[in-house]
């Protein structure tokens, strides 16, 4: 095993939810011959990652840029 499978390894250890069932979903379909196995190093996994989870609207980007603390906690 690489150092970057070993990476690659060790995060799917700590997905959790969504991300947990979206890595399981991969290695489904990669182990039915029905996806390719892309994600070789650690620089890929977080491309996909974001690719997959990070949203797309940019109105929401927007609001989320925005937002500002007015009280304390």
């Amino acid at each position: 095993m690489t150092s970057e499978e070993t990476k690659i390894t060790i995060d799917v250890s700590f997905l959790t939810k969504d991300v947990k069932m979206w890595w399981r979903r991969r290695v489904k379909k990669i182990s039915l011959g029905n996806m390719t196995k892309d994600i070789t190093t650690w620089e890929k996994m977080k491309e996909a990652l974001i690719a997959h989870f990070e949203p797309q609207d940019e109105t929401w980007r927007a609001k989320v840029k925005s937002l500002k603390q007015t009280r304390s906690l």
